[in-house]
């Protein structure tokens, strides 16, 4: 199936009267999020056949679109005073070679009222005065340069740069929203919540690339509807890895400060430019193992840029497979749960061989058993050799000794 693009991206207001909803000329799908009170509530993906719809129609569309954030409970929990302000909010942005992103990046974090009370920038570049255009730009920010590669390398060099009591992660391929800081602060007035994430919603769909991220591999965190993550959260059956993915996207995510300096920060095995990813999910991962306790909220948002080329997409999808079996067997050697080593050698290679299975039988005329786009079929054999590198990274990381890549000095 080709992908429906450009895809055009609405967001309605369901508190002002709604408009009739036409597609622009070049526009072949058309996705609306409809909003309440600055919270994302739901979605529908029309195609251009189905449109126009008329300002009568788009109610019953809504409604159903909004059913799951409705049909779950109200929050009725009684938070104590948050004895935090914006002013205890580190922002920590990790980038590397990005210029233009990052540019982007920091001025919609320029825009957020209120404020963080500082915003670290951790340049990755070999160079150190790759960003050096950009200092002038803002200067109210700090910049850090960290040489070791690696995205978990970069943030516990923003951790230590640090002073806030509540740290906010993004990428330099986002744009938050204006009232960022202190959607994701209110979660912390409860002292047993040490991780704050929310939706991260596409900032554009004009390439297949970005619609197959979006809709077949599912986006980084593309829930709507608000959900509470404790120990228990990780007591699976026997077989099943704790799926520390659905908790949130590293960016968008706020952890409190003492929680993750005491844990050591992230894994410097992980990440993109060493593993692939994960980094984020492994450090919930050990968070909650910790006692800790976690919030998704549909508030906090961030609004992400996709990579556009189908070559890059193919190389993420590979790097992410590779990430993810890397944390599954990381996740195991600590702490001996038996559901990552099983996901990692039969659960992850008997999926992606059926996957690969079901793309031969659509080259016969079966098209109709696979509801995924050619993009995203196209990256199943970059998935299972990114599988297949998990391994082999597993094994050469494994053999090294630990002490190369934990950060005691976070704890000190």
């Amino acid at each position: 199936m080709n992908a429906p693009v450009p895809c055009g991206i609405r967001h309605l207001d369901l508190s002002r009267p709604l408009p009739e909803i036409h597609p622009h000329k070049d526009e072949r799908a058309l996705l609306i999020y409809y909003w309440e009170d600055n919270v994302p509530l739901g979605r529908s993906l029309l195609l251009t056949e189905e449109l126009p719809i008329s300002a009568t129609g788009l109610p019953a569309l809504a409604a159903v679109a909004c059913a799951p954030a409705f049909a779950e409970p109200a929050d009725t929990t009684c938070l104590p005073p948050l004895d935090l302000d914006h002013s205890d909010v580190s922002v920590i942005v990790c980038t590397r070679d990005r210029a233009d992103a990052i540019d982007r990046c920091l001025s919609a974090l320029a825009l957020c009222d209120p404020p963080p009370g500082e915003i670290v920038i951790v340049n990755n570049d070999p160079d150190p005065n790759a960003l050096a255009p950009l200092v002038t730009t803002y200067p109210n920010m700090r910049f850090v340069h960290e040489t070791r590669p690696g995205l978990a390398s970069a943030r516990n060099a923003g951790i230590r740069a640090s002073s806030g009591k509540v740290l906010a992660f993004t990428d330099d391929d986002v744009s938050v929203a204006p009232n960022w800081i202190t959607a994701l602060l209110r979660p912390f007035a409860d002292p047993s919540i040490a991780i704050v994430t929310g939706p991260v919603l596409p900032a554009r769909l004009e390439t297949a690339a970005e619609f197959a991220f979006e809709f077949d591999i599912g986006g980084l965190a593309s829930s709507l509807v608000p959900s509470f993550f404790d120990r228990s959260f990780l007591d699976t059956s026997f077989g099943d890895a704790p799926p520390v993915w659905k908790i949130g996207a590293g960016a968008n995510m706020a952890i409190r400060a003492d929680a993750l300096r005491q844990l050591g920060g992230f894994d410097e095995r992980l990440g993109a430019g060493t593993s692939g990813c994960s980094e984020d999910s492994e450090a919930f991962y050990r968070l909650l193992g910790a006692g800790w306790t976690g919030r998704y909220r549909p508030e906090v948002v961030v609004h992400h840029r996709h990579r556009a080329d189908e070559t890059a997409f193919r190389r993420q999808m590979r790097a992410y497979m590779r990430g993810h079996v890397a944390a599954l067997l990381i996740q195991f050697s600590e702490n001996g749960n038996s559901g990552n080593l099983i996901r990692a050698f039969v659960g992850l290679p008997a999926y992606l061989a059926a996957r690969q299975v079901v793309g031969w039988l659509c080259r016969f005329g079966f098209a109709w058993i696979d509801p995924h786009t050619d993009v995203a079929r196209g990256t199943r054999l970059a998935q299972i050799g990114g599988l297949l590198e998990g391994y082999f990274y597993w094994l050469r990381w494994f053999r090294s000794p630990k002490s190369r890549l934990s950060t005691p000095e976070l704890s000190a």
